[in-house]
């Protein structure tokens, strides 16, 4: 049973917090609380990025064998970013997803296609759309020939495709507590890799944004 004092304490820091946030959103800033997937990366110098203008950093951006892959837990989507100077070729078209939540384990192959920049509105950072977007079709796995501008590289984006509904995106559990998600094996630079598979943790997001984001 909880103390008296434990109650009021409570109160108060509640009442505080909501003074704060009500404060905040009068000067155009609200509360934002929610969780999502967050990707390891095994690189060190990975670097995350919000899909828009509020919400959780879900976006990692990390270096690979001399090209850069991005990957985002929602819509089981991935991105290669290919300086000059380099190739690649995806080996497969699916991505696997496993994991475990309070309901049990979930393993899936996820098909992937290849999709025009934009597909799922403004959500990449600024920057990713610097070149001309190489999208040519949805079943085009390379080879891709690199490309850069200052440090931008071409940007082809893939996202996860739901086998039973064709042409619409994936639709991926949004209560995973934990797992691991595996790229396609792929051809960098004449070099054959197995797929990568990267750990991913949910994890609690807050933060305060804007009113009108």
């Amino acid at each position: 049973m909880h103390s008296l004092s434990s109650i009021i304490s409570r109160s108060a820091s509640l009442r505080w917090t909501l003074s704060i946030a009500c404060g905040l959103s009068f000067s155009g800033c609200v509360p934002w609380i929610s969780h999502y997937e967050r990707i390891d990366s095994p690189s060190p110098s990975a670097v995350r990025f919000k899909t828009g203008c509020a919400g959780p950093p879900s976006l990692v951006f990390y270096p690979y064998h001399d090209i850069f892959i991005s990957a985002d837990f929602h819509f089981a989507r991935f991105g290669l970013h290919l300086p000059d100077g380099t190739t690649t070729q995806l080996n497969d078209d699916t991505i696997r997803i496993s994991g475990t939540s309070k309901a049990g384990q979930f393993d899936q192959r996820v098909p992937i296609k290849a999709a025009k920049q934009g597909s799922v509105g403004d959500r990449d950072p600024a920057g990713f759309r610097t070149l001309p977007d190489p999208y040519t079709s949805p079943d085009d796995r390379g080879p891709f020939v690199g490309s850069s501008r200052g440090n931008a590289y071409v940007y082809h984006l893939f996202m996860g495709i739901d086998e039973n509904s064709p042409g619409h995106i994936a639709s991926l559990p949004r209560d995973l507590l934990e797992g691991t998600m595996e790229l396609p094996p792929m051809t960098i630079n004449g070099h054959r890799y197995e797929r990568q598979v990267l750990t991913f943790k949910r994890t609690a997001f807050f933060a305060f944004t804007p009113v009108n984001c």
